[in-house]
């Protein structure tokens, strides 16, 4: 479980309410609105590569950047995880923005865009 702000990031096994629509990732987090007890979306993982989503009534409220970035702290400083890769559509602008402040480069790879984040070694400073 990752604590965040506003959100509680429980292992995606366990959590039981998922919307009927929803394809439920393998691995990852469930974002779990804590004053509410709601489910507003997941970060699915598998290795190194990131994905996710936010469900449609609870986009714009800031619930991407929060979890994206205490799943990348706890990757990065709980796993010790070097490099993360997350792939997104040319178009997915809401997303892009959060990943350039997190600190992953972009590059065009056809209609998607394939972000990554490198942890940087103490010899890089």
């Amino acid at each position: 479980m990752i604590i965040a702000s506003r959100l509680v990031l429980e292992p995606v096994a366990e959590v039981d309410r998922w919307p009927s629509d929803v394809v439920v990732p393998e691995a990852g987090w469930g974002m779990i609105l804590a004053s509410e007890g709601r489910l507003v979306g997941y970060i699915s993982r598998s290795g190194s590569e990131l994905g996710g989503e936010i469900f449609e009534a609870d986009r714009g409220r800031g619930f991407g950047r929060e979890a994206a970035a205490a799943v990348v702290e706890y990757l990065v400083v709980v796993e010790q995880v070097p490099r993360l890769v997350v792939r997104t559509a040319a178009d997915a602008l809401a997303a892009g923005k959060i990943l350039l402040g997190l600190g992953f480069e972009p590059t065009r790879e056809g209609e998607e865009y394939v972000w990554v984040f490198r942890v940087k070694s103490e010899e890089s400073w």
